[in-house]
């Protein structure tokens, strides 16, 4: 379905959400005096104001980036409330989430982390120091410290299905890329594991690239991957970088790109953490929306001894969406233009593999594992979707195990409200003792969806997890919550 909007009418119809992109550093000290130094990437979205308070949520990801333990990470549900005073802000939050990772002292993985900060807005962002504490606790790890805080506000627009009045808003299309992803690292002749052998084994990773362009030429973007083959199950990584591009002959791209990160695990030597990555590639137009991207290029640990050559092949899907502009320098929307409904689910989840003794490389029977993750659901068609994943180890003595999954997926209406939906999930996932293999897993999934709301729901789904190189093969139980949203989409 397409429409073709007068000004007016799209502004009637949408919504403008108010929300943050948070950095934030902690410098985390553990009982034994070892220090490791947290990097935090957070989005917020203010969700109700209550006097003089705002009340925001929204999803969270610590990795290590120095120290000893590159390969930390976890993963989770970020709630915070704060007030202004002139340009002075005052907040306190709360981090739920689970993960570790690399023989840390995580325990079952489950991670807290409230904070009070102050910061001061200075327009563009705002910038402070936070008070706060990381604690697992059915882990070793209990720190307090002062961090470094930097919010960078933007601006959502959503359409509605009830008119809403937006009196003096303008729109301007904003380009973005979504890119799932599979990479090729050789190791060059200098790079060991974390026991000291030499790695003389290549590496293959799956993953997903997020960026927006700036121009026709610049962007930046973000990228995670983990390794499903190459015996460095449980080695992942997620880097932020840039990337200049040059069109030529119609249908090619030439590309340059440079990104450093955090990454580590699988007994990948990869320090306190922090990497560097630096490509060329060249991408193929297929459709206005579509390209296939190859790459060559570098990657390699700041600190550690891991380096490798690499190639990266990335299937790129282009689209250009709705946000508020109240800056009249920047090009606004044309009454003319045609646009689509674009659709997309998040979801929350609360997974369980049921205990077996397949389930851990020791075949020792030590009860069930639970999982925190977090999905989103991009809509093909009213009933089609595609699907990435992720989930961390929160509690059942697998501290550091986690996940990332592609997929697709279809639902189907009973009644308005009760939807059945079932989805097949492929990937990677490793550590925490849990039998893997070398990382690839495969989890097909059914259940059912109840809508509260036109929105918002709940989500039941049983399923299995396999795999194919390790003995794991078990019951997976998921309960989580549905949020769904439109955006609006330019038609190229």
């Amino acid at each position: 379905m397409y429409f073709v909007f007068v000004a007016n009418l799209v502004y009637a119809s949408m919504s403008t959400v108010d929300a943050d992109f948070r950095v934030n550093y902690d410098p985390v000290v553990f009982s034994s005096g070892e220090e490791m130094g947290l990097l935090g990437t957070t989005v917020l979205s203010n969700i109700f104001q209550v006097g003089v308070l705002d009340f925001g949520a929204g999803v969270g990801v610590y990795s290590a980036v120095k120290g000893s333990r590159g390969g930390f990470f976890t993963g989770g549900l970020a709630l915070n409330a704060r007030f202004y005073i002139n340009q002075v802000i005052f907040e306190t939050g709360y981090f739920i989430g689970g993960g570790g990772g690399d023989g840390a002292p995580q325990g079952g993985g489950l991670m807290l982390r409230p904070h009070i900060s102050i910061l001061y807005d200075f327009k563009r962002f705002s910038a402070g120091i936070s008070l706060n504490k990381i604690k697992f606790p059915n882990g070793a790890i209990d720190s307090n410290q002062i961090g470094i805080q930097i919010d960078m506000p933007f601006q959502l627009a959503l359409l509605e299905k009830r008119p809403v009045l937006l009196e003096g808003l303008q729109l301007r299309w904003e380009p973005f890329y979504v890119a799932p992803t599979l990479q090729w690292y050789e190791p060059r002749s200098g790079a060991k594991t974390t026991s000291g052998l030499p790695m003389n084994r290549k590496i293959r990773l799956i993953g997903i690239e997020f960026g927006k362009f700036m121009n026709d030429s610049l962007y930046f973007y973000v990228e995670s991957a983990g390794a499903y083959q190459g015996g460095a199950d449980g080695y992942a990584e997620l880097l932020g970088g840039a990337g200049f591009q040059l069109q030529f002959f119609n249908q090619f791209t030439f590309r340059i790109k440079g990104a450093m990160g955090s990454s580590g695990g699988g007994h990948v030597d990869t320090g306190g953490g922090l990497i560097g990555k630096g490509t060329l590639g060249l991408a193929y137009g297929i459709t206005p929306d579509l390209s296939l991207e190859f790459d060559y290029g570098w990657v390699g640990a700041i600190k550690g001894s891991f380096s490798a050559m690499m190639m990266k092949t990335a299937l790129s899907y282009q689209f250009e969406t709705a946000i508020p502009s109240r800056n009249v320098a920047h090009p606004i929307m044309k009454a003319q233009d045609r646009s689509k409904p674009g659709r997309w689910a998040i979801r929350l989840s609360g997974l369980r593999y049921l205990s077996s003794s397949d389930l851990r490389k020791t075949r020792e029977d030590r009860g069930p594992v639970d999982l925190f993750a977090l999905k989103l659901d991009r809509y093909l068609s009213p009933s089609f979707y595609l699907t990435g994943q992720a989930g961390a180890a929160v509690r059942g003595e697998a501290g550091g195990y986690a996940t990332g999954h592609f997929g697709a997926g279809l639902t189907m209406h009973w009644t308005e409200k009760l939807i059945a939906v079932g989805e097949i999930l492929g990937g990677a996932g490793g550590g925490g003792g849990l039998a893997s293999g070398s990382g690839a897993i495969v989890q097909p999934m059914l259940g059912v969806r109840y809508l509260f709301f036109k929105n918002q729901g709940v989500q039941v789904m049983v399923g299995h997890i396999y795999a194919p190189g390790g003995s794991m093969n078990d019951t997976v139980i998921d309960v989580g919550w549905v949020y769904t949203l439109r955006t609006l989409e330019r038609v190229k």
